[in-house]
């Protein structure tokens, strides 16, 4: 399996690298469910989406039922009880449980390999502590 440090991007000899955006609609249905259990069909701002350049899961379906463990699971592409195997036996001290999925998503596999790529990280206020990333090189 190639390694993060020989990858080269595509295009190569120094061009800039592609901007990249990870947005999370958390608790915005699929457009199969608005459509069935609402009567509302937001096909428009699908394809107005598709239009831009996004990719559209169309049968999405989340591994878990909070952000925080979905998080985790996304950002360090893998599982949660492979990130965090302690997941389980902390969920009755539910601080610890909160605390140490915290630090998996402030510090997640996907945002060093960015960063070792080059790319700076930035990340929105969100009102959530738990999202909340801080600065590695003041950034923000």
């Amino acid at each position: 399996q190639p390694s993060l440090e020989s990858y080269v991007p595509a295009g190569g000899g120094g061009q800039a690298l592609p901007d990249v955006y990870y947005i999370i609609l958390d608790g915005y249905s699929r457009h199969d469910y608005l459509l069935q259990g609402f009567n509302y069909d937001n096909a428009p701002f699908l394809e107005a989406l598709r239009q831009r350049g996004f990719f559209i899961g169309e049968c999405s379906q989340s591994n878990y039922n909070q952000t925080r463990q979905s998080l985790v699971s996304s950002l360090n592409m893998n599982y949660v009880t492979s990130v965090f195997p302690e997941t389980y036996q902390n969920l009755n001290q539910v601080d610890v449980y909160k605390k140490g999925l915290e630090r998996y998503i402030k510090n997640s596999q996907v945002r060093e390999n960015f960063e070792k790529l080059g790319y700076a990280t930035v990340a929105m206020e969100t009102g959530f502590p738990l999202l909340q990333w801080v600065a590695w090189w003041g950034f923000w």
